[in-house]
Parts: structure tokens; sequence; C-alpha cells
């Protein structure tokens, strides 16, 4: 999927000018809803706006984070965060901001773990509970909602491991899940990086 189709409303634009897609004229409206594209100059946007947090840092498509002239399909009037990335040319990597709001995008439509054993019915003691999260991914596991000493990470466990104890009573168990990418620094998109699930124990 495409960082053009994704999640229009919240990933990422074109950084394209008129030379390189084949559109003329200064860009003269409203501030763009794109993540990657800007009115806003480089000194403007360390005014704590779009992508200030990367602005100085070395990107993964060489060179680094500022306001480019040009971007939008406008040679002028719009900016975007590095001279080359993957939205002006293909075959480059995504800058720092574009893997920001594509990471997010991703997360808006994916949970960060998702259950393989189903969380509407209850499971036993012995049974396996299996969860699937990408590399980078941390877990936590909760009995009755204190942290267990075991299964940290695990993608597979069973309640009696984790200590549910068999006492005829019914218990939860849950996971926690965090990801610990470094490549997503607004705490407003960090939220979507964190899920859980919980599970029924009977018996």
């Amino acid at each position: 999927m495409s960082g053009h189709a994704l999640d229009r409303k919240k990933c990422v634009g074109q950084e394209c000018e008129s030379r390189r897609c084949g559109l003329y004229g200064t860009y003269t409206g409203a501030e763009p809803w794109e993540s990657n594209i800007s009115k806003l100059t480089a000194a403007q946007l360390t005014a704590q706006k779009k992508w200030y947090r990367w602005i100085g840092r070395t990107s993964p498509d060489g060179g680094t984070v500022g306001a480019y002239q040009g971007g939008g399909y406008h040679p002028r009037g719009l900016y975007r965060p590095t001279d080359n990335s993957l939205m002006r040319t293909l075959g480059r990597e995504f800058n720092l901001p574009g893997r920001e709001a594509m990471i997010a995008g991703f997360h808006r439509h994916a949970s960060v773990v998702t259950g393989r054993t189903p969380t509407d019915s209850a499971v036993r003691r012995g049974q396996r509970i299996t969860v699937e999260a990408g590399a980078g991914v941390r877990l936590r596991w909760y009995v009755d909602g204190r942290a267990a000493r075991k299964g940290e990470d695990a993608r597979t466990v069973t309640p009696r491991a984790l200590g549910v104890p068999a006492d005829g009573r019914a218990h939860t168990v849950t996971v926690r899940a965090r990801d610990t990418t470094r490549a997503v620094r607004d705490p407003g998109l960090r939220g979507l990086l964190t899920g859980d699930l919980t599970w029924r124990v009977t018996r």
C-alpha cells in the first residue's frame, strides 16, 4: 500500500513540484492537511508545527530535515521536510516525518497486537493463548490486573504458566502491547502504538 493511499487524512502528500509532477504556479491556499508539506518555513516550524520535532535530524533518505522549497505539485509556496524522499522520487526512502506518519497510519488500520485466540469466549487454565505482534512490539502479561512474573514478550502463553490459580474462580488474563519504535515522536501519535487484549479464564 502506497503512502498516497493508506490514510488520506493523516498520512503523507506529494513532495514533488512542477518540473517533476507537471503542475505549475505558486501555492496561495490554506495550510495543507498533509503532515509532510507546509506553507511554513523551517524557522516557523520550530514553533511546534508539523514536523518540528525532526528538524535538524539526519533523515533515511539522505540530508537533513528542514524546509525545502517545492511540494504538493507546486514549485513555490509550499515546503517539504527533505530534499528528495520517496514522496518525491520513487526508489528513495521515506523521510523521518513521512515515516512517522506512515507508521501511525498503519496502526490506525491495524492494532499493535492481534489475538489468534478469540477473546469473546472463556479459556481454560491449561489452554494456550496466542497473539500476533510485530518484531519491535513489547508484550507484558497480567493476571487479574497484576503483572505476571513470567511470559514477558511471549507470543504464546497459558493462564496456568502465568500464575492463574486453580481455585475454581473466574480470572482474567490481559496482554498489553507497546511498539517501541523511535520513528514516532509525536505524543498524540504514540497512543496508536499501544493496545491490549483480555481473556476470561475458567477452571
